[in-house]
Parts: C-alpha cells; sequence; structure tokens
C-alpha cells in the first residue's frame, strides 16, 4: 500500500547534517489516514552522504542515488527534485532541506490546510539556527519575505514559497509538468509557485515552522543572494525592489531638498517598512527579534548593492556542485 505522504529530501555533501534531519523526521506524529515515505535523493555526494543515511536505518527511508549530472538544462537542484517528486508515491510530496529539523508535529501541522481541501500546497515558515547575527538576520529575512507572500497571495497577485518548508498535491506537480515545462532557474521555489498560480492552484501559508543551519559567514550570505537575485523578473521581485528602493531615494530626495515634507514622507516609509517587519516578526512567534525590525530593511538595501556589486565583478553562481551564469531567459552551466 502506497503511503499517503512523501517528504523529498535532496542532498548534496550534507554528511555532517543528514542523520539529524531524518531522525527528526522519524519522530513524526502518526496520522490515521496514512503513512509516509522519506525519499532522499542524493546528489554527487562525496563525504559519504548516503552511507550515513543507510545508517541511521529510519523507517520508510528511500535513497536514490545521482552520480552524474542532468544533461538537460536544469540546475543540479531541480533535477534532484524533480527525480525525487517523480519517485513520489504520497498523495502530499513534503519538500525540506537535508539540513532541517522538525517538530513531531510538523507534518500534521503543514498538511492540514491540503488535507482540509483549503489548499493544493502550503508554505511554511523558515527558521535559521546557529546563533549569532547571521541566523537572526536571516530568520527575520525569510519572516518578512513570507509576509510579502502571504500580501501578495491575498491580493491576487504572484507570490513565492520556499522550498526549505513547502508541501504539495502531487497531482499538481505532475499537471505543471514538473521542472522540465517550467525550465531552468536558480530560484525554483519561486518558479514553481508562479507555474502553480497560473494553472490555478491554491496555495496557503501555515506557521508550520522548519529550522535551517545559517550561512556560516557573510560572504557564503552574499552568494546565498546573488543566487536569488538571479532569478527572472515577477511581480513578486518587482514589488520587493520597489518597495525597498523608495527609502533611499526619500532619503536622498529629504537631504537634497531638505523640506519638512520629504522628512515626513521618509520617516513614514521607514516607520511602515519597520512595522511591517515586526508584524511577521510577532506573526511567527519571533518576540525577541522584535528590535532587529528597525534594522532590518537598511541592511537589506546594503546587502542588495553588496550583491550588484559582487555581479558586476562576476555574474557567475557557484551552487550544488555547479557553476551557472545568466544567458538568455535561464541559468546554464558555465564552460
Amino acid at each position: 500500500m502506497s503511503p499517503r505522504f512523501s517528504v523529498v529530501v535532496t542532498a548534496h555533501n550534507e554528511g555532517d547534517a543528514i542523520a539529524a534531519c531524518l531522525r527528526a523526521l522519524a519522530c513524526q506524529d502518526a496520522l490515521a489516514d496514512g503513512g509516509f515515505e522519506i525519499v532522499l535523493v542524493d546528489d554527487r555526494s562525496t563525504d559519504g552522504t548516503a552511507e550515513i543515511a543507510r545508517a541511521c536505518a529510519v523507517e520508510g527511508l528511500r535513497l536514490i542515488r545521482i552520480d552524474e549530472a542532468a544533461a538537460s538544462s536544469l540546475t543540479a537542484r531541480q533535477h534532484a527534485l524533480d527525480v525525487g517528486f517523480r519517485a513520489a508515491r504520497g498523495q502530499i510530496v513534503l519538500v525540506i532541506d537535508a539540513d532541517a529539523l522538525v517538530e513531531p508535529d510538523w507534518l500534521r501541522r503543514i498538511t492540514a490546510p491540503i488535507r482540509d481541501g483549503r489548499a493544493d500546497a502550503v508554505a511554511g515558515r523558515v527558521r535559521f539556527r546557529g546563533g549569532g547575527a547571521l541566523a537572526a538576520w536571516q530568520t527575520v529575512d525569510a519572516a518578512f519575505y513570507l509576509g510579502v507572500c502571504r500580501l501578495l497571495s491575498g491580493l491576487g497577485v504572484d507570490r513565492g514559497a520556499l522550498f526549505g518548508n513547502f508541501c504539495v498535491l502531487r497531482t499538481a506537480y505532475q499537471a505543471v509538468g514538473g521542472f522540465a515545462a517550467i525550465g531552468p532557474t536558480l530560484t525554483e521555489d519561486l518558479a514553481f509557485a508562479r507555474a502553480l498560480a497560473r494553472a490555478g492552484y491554491r496555495i496557503d501559508y501555515d506557521d508550520a515552522t522548519v529550522n535551517v543551519r545559517a550561512a556560516p559567514d557573510w560572504q557564503s550570505l552574499i552568494a546565498r543572494a546573488k543566487r536569488v537575485g538571479s532569478g527572472p523578473v515577477a511581480p513578486l521581485s518587482v514589488a520587493l525592489a520597489a518597495w525597498m528602493a523608495l527609502l533611499p531615494l526619500l532619503a536622498i530626495a529629504a537631504l537634497a531638498g531638505g523640506s519638512a515634507a520629504l522628512w515626513a514622507a521618509f520617516a513614514v516609509r521607514y516607520l511602515a517598512g519597520a512595522a511591517f517587519v515586526a508584524a511577521n516578526l510577532l506573526a511567527g512567534g519571533l518576540r525577541r527579534l522584535l528590535p532587529l525590525a528597525l534594522f532590518y530593511e537598511p541592511l537589506a538595501i546594503a546587502i542588495g548593492l553588496r550583491v550588484l556589486a559582487a555581479v558586476a565583478v562576476d555574474p557567475r553562481v557557484a551552487w550544488g556542485g555547479k557553476i551557472y551564469r545568466q544567458r538568455g531567459k535561464g541559468p546554464v552551466k558555465a564552460p
């Protein structure tokens, strides 16, 4: 009998994290209406990821090994996800990262909107662990991003998701043609969410949370932001860019003009942004991070400028053991 749920985990050299991830999944609350399987796609790992996973002896684990990069133009991540989705037997497919840690009720909570018939896909919250400023920053950033997605969803506009905490009906993935139909992109979660929305599928946003490792240093965080920023132009990216750009533009205008009206406009825009971040932190139970709401947007703008400078120097993106660059409508392997 096929399980009702399939948890797809893709891994590239995650030997130091995969055991904790699998053991957390193994502790999920049992659901009376069906069990679940774990589909681990080991994507060309050279650090013994597969061997460590097997040693965990987790019930319901199915291990799929990719030995060579895909011949198609899809990114390595898209190819690994596609392999996992197509191997999944569950009616509902869940996606998390190989360094993710989940609570025992995570599967039950994140799939509830689909099981209740309220949604066809669900995006949940992502928090970053590791302590320090980097983990705090990334947690606030993820809360802000999910808040924007919720807002755009309520307005009926294209929205995004994070594959660090996501689930969808397997039939919906099949209906949109998978990543082969979507095409190559380094922001596969955004592209997939847009494809679902275009096909008329409902995406819900839930407070079920997954914890992942924070970037080890600011250089790694900039590299990740460079990859995320390489995605195609979409209503979500346009809305974010326009909203963020308004803050420095008003600051420059106020400094140049010096009028009380311009300074008031800058203050209103700044406080509105801080209030939006604070509201989403509270919604996610992150009261301890509320002071960061005052600094989030200025730091986000500074990181964005740093990413633009990095792209000007080298437009290539290293990810998952491969190197990509923008060419035409999507990234391709660099020569």
